[in-house]
């Protein structure tokens, strides 16, 4: 009930009494008069869950995820080295070929006719050259042979030369050329016109090498000419190859080469602002899942050469630990040559490669790399060294890769609010910032204050309570601001700890703390005048601190409760004229 109705109800209490006893009579009494009060309202109210207490907005590219009531900060990176390691396997004979080829003339009294009938051997440098690694077929996607011939007579009608490739070495697309072979017109080569430019579709064409390093062209035609020709007249062939695109590769790469070898680090966006605040947070069990998604049929091993947490604040690098060594490896799940070597060309061409992809993890954590260690220093960069091996297999074994084959390695960090304490080290233990702003609902002491005078004696108190379910204690301080977030001087205390709740040796909350008094401010004259008389906010700057020293292990259940009561203690001045028109009215 409202002070104002308490005096009314006082006043008329008063009156009955003075039909008593005359010295009661109203007009014998002050026009004003001095009641005793002791008022105690909520002002504030908050409650603060731990997912609040992590700044999303700082966290970077982190994210908070949330299983259960565990809650982790969570980052992923990936990586395509699918072209970094064909290119290191692709073998392609890219090479341009220029010949002579002489022409036999039939009839030498008449030198006008002559037949082309010439072997032609490519040899392809750089191919299988390494006694290591045997290159076998290509099936070649979309791709040719740009051919260019040049003679400097002019032909007749009739005149053409054929290049037919040997089926065990080149078989081309029998729906493009049934006949393995191409045959070109040469009736617009004249001296004017010496060359004629054509090609050779390569797209479904079998190049079959099974351990050689050249092919064959089998080059004949017949020729028609104006002019006489002699000895010196011969076709001089360009063959450019470097136009062939494999769409499949089968190979056998050879034992223990390194393939592919690279750094890459992973910046911890949410650290720097973390960091700088002065809060710590060292991770109890943070987990790094090496993840690969491979169809390349090459058997191969994933090496983790080392795994570093730097800090770049201190110059600091800490590595993790395999055992005794700072390195680990996975073998990677691969497909095999059986799995397509039922499949005929056209099928092949229209294969979706995806269908082969083989998944491998390795898990990296507290139990196996250590990586809490990590997490000891103000890490704000991983740091991982890694390289791609092949394996040792049977000299016979086919490997293969389509051109648009992949492996993508992804890197999580999945850092649980699971935190070490450190007792040596008291410094490197959790420590954790954040700010909170409570508006005072003031109104109702406002309206009661308007009407009356308070007397010198009378003091008005904040009473701060709290009940923590948190592992962590909190150091907490304490401004009152206005509407303009200035701060509002008053000369009372304005920072209170909160004792954290039970912990067990995980570090759970097993008990919170039960509802205890933080902080009492009395509140002079002059302090209730400059609260009243603003719009006043409570802006509050918490510090959660691992005070036990103990592992500490934060869940999305957790939370700390804070009420902020009034009271006014003391005695009030009303004038109960005013009072009893305004309860009239």
């Amino acid at each position: 009930m409202k002070i104002k109705n308490l005096v009314y109800i006082g006043l008329i209490m008063l009156g009955l009494s003075s039909c008593v006893d005359d010295k009661y009579n109203m007009e014998n009494l002050d026009s004003t008069m001095e009641l005793d009060t002791d008022l105690v309202g909520p002002l504030a109210y908050s409650k603060l869950n731990i997912v609040d207490v992590l700044n999303t907005d700082s966290l970077g590219d982190f994210e908070i995820k949330i299983n259960g009531d565990t809650m982790f900060i969570m980052k992923a990176d990936s990586q395509n080295l699918g072209n970094e390691l064909i290119d290191q396997l692709q073998v392609l004979p890219s090479t341009e070929f220029n010949f002579a080829v002489p022409v036999g003339l039939l009839n030498m009294l008449e030198p006008t006719e002559a037949e082309i009938d010439h072997l032609i051997k490519l040899d392809f440098p750089n191919i299988n050259t390494n006694e290591n690694e045997r290159l076998d077929s290509i099936l070649m996607g979309e791709s040719n042979i740009d051919v260019t011939i040049h003679f400097p007579r002019k032909m007749k009608e009739g005149s053409y030369v054929r290049l037919h490739f040997h089926e065990d070495e080149l078989l081309l697309n029998p729906a493009l050329y049934p006949d393995n072979a191409i045959e070109i017109d040469l009736k617009n080569i004249d001296a004017e016109h010496p060359n004629i430019d054509t090609h050779v579709n390569l797209y479904g064409a079998m190049l079959r090498l099974d351990g050689r390093d050249f092919i064959h062209i089998d080059f004949k035609g017949y020729v028609s000419t104006e002019k006489v020709m002699d000895a010196s007249n011969v076709f001089e062939i360009k063959l450019d190859c470097s136009h062939m695109k494999p769409h499949v590769t089968f190979i056998n790469i050879g034992n223990a080469r390194d393939i592919v070898e690279n750094e890459m680090e992973i910046d911890f966006g949410y650290a720097q602002d973390v960091y700088l605040s002065g809060m710590n947070l060292p991770f109890y069990d943070p987990v790094i899942y090496m993840t690969c998604l491979n169809n390349i049929g090459v058997p191969a091993r994933y090496y983790i050469d080392y795994v570093e947490g730097i800090s770049s604040s201190t110059g600091e690098v800490v590595r993790a630990k395999f055992g005794e060594n700072d390195y680990t490896s996975l073998v990677l799940n691969t497909p095999t040559y059986d799995e397509i070597k039922d499949l005929s060309h056209e099928e092949l061409l229209n294969f979706d490669v995806n269908k082969l992809t083989k998944y491998s993890e390795l898990v990296l954590d507290r139990e196996y790399g250590h990586t809490d260690r990590l997490f000891k220093i103000k890490v704000d960069k991983l740091r991982y060294k890694y390289r791609i091996r092949s394996e040792e297999t049977d000299r016979h074994n086919v490997h293969f890769f389509f051109h648009d084959s992949d492996i993508e390695t992804k890197e999580s960090t999945k850092l649980a609010l699971w935190f070490e304490g450190d007792v040596e080290n008291p410094d490197k233990n959790f420590r954790i910032t954040r700010k909170d702003t409570v508006d005072l609902d003031l109104g109702k002491v406002s309206s009661i204050l308007e009407d009356a005078n308070v007397t010198e004696n009378t003091k008005g108190i904040l009473k701060f309570y709290y009940k923590n379910h948190l592992p962590l204690g909190v150091d907490a301080k304490v401004k009152f601001i206005d509407e303009n977030d200035r701060e509002i001087m008053l000369s009372c205390a304005d920072e209170f700890i909160i004792e954290s709740g039970e912990v067990d040796e995980f570090g759970n909350v097993i008990k919170e703390k039960e509802p205890q008094e933080a902080l009492m401010l009395v509140l002079t004259g002059a302090d209730l005048d400059e609260l009243f008389s603003k719009q006043v906010r409570v802006a509050l700057e918490y510090t959660l601190e691992n005070e036990n020293q103990k592992n500490i292990f934060l869940k999305s259940t957790d939370w700390l409760e804070l009420k902020i009561l009034f009271h006014l203690d003391g005695s009030v001045i009303i004038d109960p004229e005013k009072m009893k028109e305004e309860a009239d009215v």
